[in-house]
């Protein structure tokens, strides 16, 4: 990690030369997380360089020099000259054009440096390259094109590709071991040049015991640490210690899959639960206003069986051309039924209520993931939570992650324009209350499950609830996840999966409660799959996707963000079911 000191030193240094002081240094950053611009070059042979400037407002303001901190974090005097604050700033009046300035003078600075020491930067980076190529020349990942959810898998191919990660296709099947691979299956080489971001992308991380001293206490992580893409999405990529031939192409980008459609069902088209764009298509029919319900148990096939929770589509006019489109455009192989299966539960396209307090930035994920998989939805702001008659308008509301206080609360007078400060309030809470006893259906996420553990009386607590820090503490990691797919809410999923989580609940039900179901539990052992966790006997064997029956309704609490940043496609889809279960009839 030498690369980043010499230019940001440089940077500072120019600052300091050309402005009013207040340059700083060597300050020391968490460098684990590959989560953005700085980062990420780190993992393609290039130098990341992370520069902060205060004062991002257009308004002037005055800083009055008695407030400042005697310190910074690390110690340094702010007030005192030191080596790598050598000009400290003595507050006043400051404007946005300064800050600009700021930025504007260590770019120059940064640029600077690396067109006149261009050769050595340049001869890094090549050596880099080819060490890469060099190390990884016996390991090689196996996209096999055989699993459940091959769209997805194709989804995690083009952001490899946006990576600049080489990815070959195989043309023909192929054979490593006891194992035989379609042909469509893509192989990542580790060997290539930036290797790095293979390793980063596909495979574990695996944080390090810091202890703040020698036999000391433990030093918690600074940010995420665990995020392995390959686990997030729920793909299935098979790590090989061996270079494998095969017949492949290049993959400049990728392509669906060949979409497949067994035509003139006797009884209905079919739709397989355990993949994402399913609901993609589903949502797409039902605005057509085609028929769609969902099976309560195993669906029997033409081509074989499909699990709990399939889609059946009724033929009707039109359907066939609008099933074939469908799966041309998202890579579907969409089946056909002959015999009505014992037991199916209509459904339809659910009026969705997306709560936005104006303080949830989870709000923001959960809306584009809506709109990309074809979810109609209505912004729900405070106002319209305060003025009740909720059950008139919504089938199904949505808390995005939040915590209760925030969402009761909001933001405080003044800090925004009226319209934007304020939060849903006690009778905005009341009224979320008396949605459900109606009938209506509350999904939360994460934190959101605050809001009805604390307000609506369901028999079930959060038993991370008041631990500390130093027995709980999960700063973004990966960790298995046992779903039962006969729950609704679990339904096309496997035994297990995984799950990203940051911080979140966990829950426990009272003994003897009724009306509550639970779709997913965390392992009673061997939680982490990626990163680093401290509370496993907190949450190990605790439920961490539960349903509660309120009056008529129900409330589905998920103990973590399953759209968390729009990367975990492995869990979309218990978000999907929750959804649509204020559309069943």
């Amino acid at each position: 990690m030498e690369g980043p000191l010499v230019p940001a030193t440089c940077a500072s240094s120019l600052v300091w030369l050309r402005s009013t002081g207040g340059a700083l240094a060597r300050q020391s950053y968490d460098i684990w997380w590959n989560g953005g611009a700085r980062t990420a070059p780190y993992y393609h042979n290039q130098i990341g360089i992370l520069t902060e400037t205060a004062h991002a407002s257009a308004t002037p303001r005055y800083y009055d020099p008695a407030s400042f901190p005697k310190t910074f974090a690390d110690g340094t005097s702010t007030s005192e000259p030191s080596v790598f604050y050598p000009s400290p700033w003595k507050g006043g009046e400051w404007h946005l054009s300064q800050s600009c300035e700021y930025i504007k003078t260590a770019s120059w600075a940064m640029l600077r440096v690396a067109s006149d020491d261009r050769e050595a930067l340049l001869s890094g980076v090549a050596k880099m390259a080819r060490d890469g190529a060099k190390n990884g020349a016996k390991t090689t990942y196996v996209i096999p094109a055989d699993q459940a959810d091959f769209p997805t898998a194709t989804k995690l191919v083009d952001k490899l590709r946006w990576n600049n990660v080489r990815v070959e296709r195989a043309t023909d099947s192929f054979v490593v071991g006891e194992r035989t691979y379609p042909a469509g299956s893509y192989l990542v080489r580790e060997a290539q040049p930036y290797r790095a971001a293979v390793l980063d992308l596909l495979n574990a991380q695996k944080y390090p015991d810091r202890r703040l001293y020698p036999g000391g206490p433990l030093e918690p992580p600074y940010d995420i640490t665990g995020y392995t893409l390959s686990f997030q999405m729920g793909v299935t990529v098979d790590k090989l210690d061996e270079k494998v031939r095969a017949r492949t192409v290049d993959v400049d980008w990728p392509t669906v899959p060949a979409g497949v459609v067994a035509g003139a069902p006797k009884h209905a088209y079919a739709l397989d639960p355990r993949v994402n764009d399913s609901a993609t298509a589903v949502n797409a029919l039902l605005a057509a206003g085609d028929k769609v319900s969902r099976s309560d148990g195993e669906v029997k096939t033409r081509t074989g069986k499909l699990p709990a929770g399939t889609f059946l589509v009724t033929p009707g006019a039109g359907t066939d051309t609008r099933v074939t489109e469908l799966a041309t455009r998202l890579g579907l192989s969409i089946a056909a039924v002959d015999a009505k299966p014992k037991k199916a539960t209509k459904i339809a396209a659910p009026r969705v209520g997306l709560y936005d307090g104006y303080n949830n930035y989870d709000e923001g994920w959960t809306r584009l993931i809506l709109e990309q998989f074809g979810f109609g939805y209505e912004k729900l702001t405070n106002a319209t939570v305060r003025a009740g008659d909720l059950r008139a308008k919504f089938d199904t509301i949505v808390l995005p992650d939040a915590t209760y206080n925030s969402m009761r609360n909001g933001r405080a007078a003044g800090s925004l324009p009226a319209e934007y400060t304020g939060g849903m309030t006690d009778a905005g809470v009341a009224n979320l209350k008396a949605f459900v006893e109606a009938g209506g259906t509350v999904v939360t996420l994460n934190r959101a499950a605050q809001l009805p553990i604390e307000a609506f009386d369901v028999p079930v607590r959060d038993v991370t609830q008041g631990v500390e820090e130093t027995q709980y503490n999960i700063p973004g990691s990966v960790l298995n996840l046992n779903v039962d797919g006969s729950d609704p809410v679990g339904s096309g999923f496997g035994s297990n999966t995984a799950a990203f989580v940051a911080d979140g609940p966990a829950f426990e039900v009272e003994e003897g409660a009724k009306g509550v179901s639970v779709a997913a539990t965390w392992p009673e052992s061997n939680l982490l799959k990626s990163g680093f966790l401290l509370g496993e006997d907190v949450i190990g064997g605790k439920a961490a996707v539960v349903t509660a029956k309120v009056g008529d309704g129900q409330v589905v609490m998920i103990g973590f963000k399953p759209q968390h940043r729009a990367q975990s496609h492995g869990t979309y889809r218990l978000l999907f079911n929750a959804m649509y279960l204020g559309g069943q009839s």
